[in-house]
C-alpha cells in the first residue's frame, strides 16, 4: 500500500462521492473497488441484524432498501470527513 495523493481528486456526482485518482492495485483490483466490496457487505449484514431485530416481519425488498441505505450514509460520512474547508 502506498500513499493516496489527496491533492489531485475527483469528484463523482458533484463532490459526493470523493475518489482519489490514485488507484493502488493490489492483486489486479483497485483499493476503492475493494472498500466499496466491503461497505456492501457490512452495510447487507447490518441491514439484515436491524431489520430483524426491530421489525421481524421485513420483506427482503425493505432490508435491501435499508443496506442501500446504509452503504449511501458511509459514502456521505466519508464525504463530510474529507471535505475542504475554506
Amino acid at each position: 500500500m502506498g500513499l493516496v495523493d489527496r491533492s489531485e481528486s475527483k469528484a463523482i456526482l458533484g463532490d459526493l462521492f470523493y475518489y482519489p485518482t490514485l488507484s493502488l492495485k493490489k492483486g489486479g483490483v483497485s483499493v476503492n473497488l475493494q472498500i466499496f466490496i466491503i461497505r456492501v457487505a457490512l452495510g447487507a449484514f447490518f441491514a439484515v441484524i436491524l431489520s430483524r431485530f426491530f421489525y421481524p416481519e421485513a420483506n427482503i425488498f425493505y432490508v435491501a432498501g435499508l443496506g442501500v441505505i446504509l452503504v449511501g450514509l458511509a459514502y456521505l460520512a466519508e464525504y463530510l470527513r474529507h471535505r475542504r474547508k475554506p
